[in-house]
């Protein structure tokens, strides 16, 4: 709703004719249209497909049905963890009083901080500052509200502050350290070359050099925003201030500078890196998550792979140290909901309870765990500096010999994808490959591409198969289906997580070397933060945990995971999931693999047969 038109103004926007048909029929208001979403008419479940037709047969907006319907009352939202965590979005799309006495519940949980430190953290070079400063002044020249075009003038000198603070850096690159307007940078390390570090107080040290003195005066310029959103509709300017970078990379930024300004400058450093680039990184997820579930009554974080619980307690504040920054789970006598009032800064506790679902009773018969740390007298130890070739030979041994002892499909996990290219490579040289073949079993691998985050990290995971592999992994979940099949793959790629392999599909799966998350200068600052080594070995963990968690999808699978490092060899981790180190047994790989086709021939009277699977049990074990 466009609203009363400013005074004076001559020229008005062609409105969305879409949105205009809606609310001209009351749609979905009126009784008439919202009977249909409700109990016993034909959308009272829905999904994307059946909303996009009716929005085709009756000319209304899709997406501004599905806001006015959870503001009618949606009994169940679903959101994605943007929708949840960024003000922005959550804002902008009307979220945030769907969440006022809410249970919100989060699957998958062990993603949410990286998710939510993501959200809290900002990154731009000086390009794109110099671009966003260009924006602004563009945007300024168009407006003759004095108000806002005050907005605009003072975040175009904050945009241009922070731009020429950057140039002095770079300009003094020479220097082992640098000190402009009261910031001391260090170098971070000789294996970081041009990267420069200042602790968190000079995040706001730097965002009040701007001229952002106050949480509460970027308040009232984001109020002030959403006015000169509509001002500028009415302009005929709507395409620049509803889906352009102008107004939405204004409010963006406006955010991130409030995260600092609120967050505690503790939980942020301050990173210079050659183009240069300046990044307030945001070390804790709880800067992010606070706000955004802060009016909720309930919050609850499922995973299979959240344990150990206080790796996150402290990442996401449940422990209630910092009450005012975030949700206060901690323990207490009562469950009260959090202050209304979203400027009040005190949390009402809460009770944070932490629950495990009991392990299926008969998991031992489902899952056989060992860990293999050498093959003849040579040690499996992936770290770069024992990366021979006859570690990669050994390697290419253990994943030969135990494969030969599991039926269908064996999945081989790789730290990263120099090591899985070496491995291959071996295989193919050595002729194991070939024989792997021979004997039925058809080999698939998972390739690199070039992969960036939206944030401009570099990532091992949340990979891709480039195009002349895209069809490896649904290749090779037929074959496995069908009979033996191998497949190489990454840690944190798209085997490791989102894929569900049931049944035949992951009758093994092999964890060669420690996935520790690659030492960006993100990981390095992280780990050199307040419990950050426990948290960089746990994430280790979690990604092992994850990884055997591809074998047993649903009540009636099983399967082997079996661990080829010599750190797995010792005591279990505690770091581990606890059903994986409640398994988990050293053994040598002649023993393990005794051990393989013992528990495969116990469990052959129940294998699948190879052209059915059992997609159709949903008691799945996260």
């Amino acid at each position: 709703n466009r609203g009363p038109r400013p005074a004076g103004r001559s020229v008005q926007a062609v409105g969305c004719s879409y949105l205009e048909h809606a609310e001209s029929i009351r749609y979905p208001q009126s009784s008439e249209h919202l009977k249909r979403f409700q109990a016993g008419g034909p959308l009272a479940t829905y999904d994307i497909e059946d909303l996009v037709r009716e929005a085709e047969a009756l000319h209304i907006c899709p997406f501004h049905t599905v806001g006015d319907l959870s503001m009618e009352g949606a009994g169940l939202v679903f959101m994605t963890y943007n929708q949840l965590l960024d003000p922005l979005v959550r804002f902008a799309g009307g979220y945030d009083p769907l969440l006022e006495d809410a249970i919100i519940v989060v699957d998958e949980a062990h993603n949410l901080p990286d998710e939510a430190r993501d959200i809290a953290s900002f990154r731009a070079s000086s390009e794109e500052l110099r671009n966003m400063r260009d924006h602004f002044h563009d945007l300024s020249t168009k407006l003759d509200d004095e108000k806002v075009k005050q907005i605009a003038h003072r975040l175009v000198e904050a945009a241009s502050s922070l731009q020429d603070w950057l140039w002095g850096v770079h300009n003094s690159s020479g220097k082992p350290s640098a000190r402009l307007n009261g910031i001391t940078l260090r170098p971070l390390g000789a294996d970081s070359p041009g990267v420069r570090i200042a602790p968190g107080s000079a995040c706001l040290a730097l965002v009040k050099h701007c001229g952002l003195e106050s949480v509460k005066q970027v308040d009232r310029d984001i109020r002030d925003l959403k006015s000169l959103r509509k001002d500028l509709m009415w302009l005929g300017l709507e395409s620049t201030a509803v889906r352009s970078a102008a107004v939405n990379e204004l409010e963006s930024f406006l955010w991130k500078m409030r995260f600092v300004l609120d967050g505690g400058s503790e939980d942020y450093r301050l990173i210079v890196t050659p183009g240069p680039c300046v990044q307030f990184l945001c070390l804790r997820g709880a800067i992010a998550l606070g706000p955004a579930v802060k009016p909720a009554n309930s919050v609850l974080l499922l995973s299979g792979t959240l344990s150990p619980f206080d790796v996150l307690t402290h990442e996401l504040d449940l422990g209630g140290s910092r009450a005012a920054l975030a949700p206060a789970l901690r323990k207490s006598s009562s469950a009260s909901s959090f202050p209304k009032d979203c400027d009040q800064q005190a949390a009402v506790p809460r009770v944070l309870k932490m629950c495990q679902a009991p392990h299926h009773k008969g998991l031992e018969n489902m899952c056989l765990a060992r860990a293999v740390g050498c093959v003849g007298i040579l040690n499996l130890d992936s770290r770069l500096r024992a990366r021979s070739t006859a570690y990669l030979d050994a390697v290419c041994e253990a994943v030969f010999v135990l494969s030969g002892a599991i039926p269908n499909g064996v999945v081989v996990f790789f730290p990263s994808y120099a090591l899985l290219e070496a491995v291959q490579g071996r295989l193919q040289g050595s002729g194991r490959q070939a024989s792997l073949e021979n004997n039925g079993r058809r080999v698939f691998a998972e390739t690199r591409r070039d992969t960036r985050t939206g944030s401009g990290k570099e990532s091992q995971g949340k990979s891709e198969l480039a195009p002349l592999g895209s069809c490896a992994l649904a290749g090779y979940r037929t074959a496995a289906r069908q009979g033996p099949a191998l497949l190489l793959a990454v840690m944190r790629g798209r085997a490791a997580e989102g894929t569900d392999l049931r049944d035949a599909e992951a009758r093994g799966c092999f964890v060669v070397g420690v996935p520790f998350p690659q030492l960006a200068v993100e990981v390095e600052l992280r780990r050199r933060a307040p419990g950050g080594q426990r948290w960089y070995e746990a994430e280790a963990m979690r990604q092992v945990s994850q990884a055997a968690g591809r074998l047993l999808r649903h009540a009636g699978d099983f399967g082997a995971a079996i661990l080829l490092d010599v750190r797995f060899a010792g005591a279990p981790s505690p770091l581990l999931a606890p059903w994986l180190r409640l398994l988990l047994k050293r053994s040598k790989l002649e023993d393990a693999k005794a051990d393989l086709v013992n528990f495969f021939q116990r469990r052959g009277g129940h294998m699948p047969r190879c052209k059915g699977d059992l997609h159709h049990d949903h008691h799945q074990l996260r």
